[in-house]
């Protein structure tokens, strides 16, 4: 039996590095390395987390910061698992997708799936873009997720607006909500989701660039992104007040992504019950009309703080996969399908398959600009 271990430790090695590998589309992988320092990201940590899982069981936390070699090391006995450990953002992302094309599809209503997504990307920066030690860092990582949001909601809504109409450069420019107005036309609000996601990081990122705040993010990450998001709070209830339709605006929607962030970080009970009661304060009345829409919200952002990974079965994990990794591309597509096609559930079914098929074609293109644009040493 030691006579098989180090060839069992090799295989494992190899497994893992076969797997980064794959999800970050390059030939060498350098086990002494940590996923992030490799090049990975919070768009690409999805299909990471889920390949790697496989490989080594489950993931110890804040494993994207550690060496691979050490995963490879701490691989578990295989065994016959009839269940494996997924991470709860990957599930939520899966989730959301699905929620918002049936709900937008008229098949179920289910809302809410694109507001819980901010907080999801909020946590995901928090871990991977704005984790990196210097301010020069967390621009060139959050300028790297910037390229693989961008770049696909851009040709999208170009598309949409050559081949349909249904968009205008407002939309291409991700700057809608700033020159929206009433009686537009519905259309032109669609891509709210994207807009408020980027202006967040970017807001995100400009405010940990002050010294002090940065000096303080090195030493507590978590209580200041509670500082933010209750900073954020405020213009979330002031805007209402003179927007009727405030849910889609920047302003109303940066505390989301800080509170997920603040559940990146919080790993104490006190921390996670202030996180979840930030999450109360604005989500428990965020749709004054719609309180069930409201009470998701909020309920997605309690599972975040609470429950780090789930249990799923071994059948479900590569749909479950798929899904979080092209959420982004099924919300971007979504639209230009659902109008095409009757019944509702056929309408569902080919929006998330044309999301799919998205993300596939562009993940390893956009992958590619990334590095162009903004090389990572490997």
């Amino acid at each position: 039996a030691a006579a098989d271990a180090p060839t069992a430790g090799a295989d494992a090695r190899a497994d893992v590095a076969r797997a980064v590998a794959r999800v970050l589309g390059i030939d060498r992988v350098d086990l002494d390395r940590s996923f992030v320092e490799l090049g990975g990201d919070s768009l690409s940590h999805v299909q990471a987390s889920v390949r790697l899982e496989a490989v080594v069981g489950p993931l110890p936390r804040g494993w994207h910061h550690r060496p691979l070699g050490e995963l490879a090391d701490g691989r578990a006995a295989e065994g016959r698992r009839r269940l494996r450990t997924v991470e709860t953002p990957v599930l939520l992302r899966a989730l959301a997708a699905v929620a918002i094309c049936g709900s937008h599809a008229g098949l179920f209503d289910a809302q809410g799936g694109a507001h819980i997504l901010l907080a999801v990307a909020g946590a995901s920066t928090a871990r991977f873009a704005l984790s990196a030690p210097t301010v020069l860092g967390r621009w060139r990582a959050t300028l790297r997720i910037l390229i693989g949001i961008v770049v696909p909601a851009v040709a999208v809504a170009l598309f949409g607006m050559l081949a349909t109409g249904r968009y205008d450069w407002s939309n291409v420019l991700l700057s809608h909500w700033i020159v929206r107005a009433p009686g537009e036309r519905a259309t032109l609000g669609e891509m709210w989701f994207v807009e408020a996601l980027v202006a967040s990081l970017v807001v995100l990122a400009a405010v940990l660039s002050a010294p002090r705040v940065a000096r303080a993010w090195r030493r507590d990450p978590w209580l200041v992104s509670a500082a933010i998001a209750a900073v954020a709070l405020v213009p979330r209830f002031l805007l209402p007040l003179v927007e009727p339709e405030p849910q889609g605006l920047l302003p109303g929607l940066l505390w989301l992504v800080a509170a997920g962030a603040a559940a990146a970080h919080a790993e104490t009970p006190v921390r996670r019950a202030v996180t979840i009661a930030l999450a109360a304060v604005g989500g428990a009345t965020f749709f004054a009309d719609d309180p069930l829409r409201s009470a998701t919200i909020v309920a997605g952002i309690v599972v975040l703080v609470l429950v780090p990974v789930v249990r799923l079965p071994l059948w479900a994990v590569p749909a479950v996969a798929v899904l979080a990794a092209a959420s982004l591309h099924i919300y971007l597509i979504q639209f230009l399908v659902l109008s095409l096609l009757e019944p509702d559930a056929l309408e569902t079914a080919a929006a998330l398959a044309a999301g799919v098929l998205l993300w596939w074609l562009a993940d390893r293109p956009v992958r590619r600009l990334q590095d162009l644009v903004i090389p990572t040493v490997r």
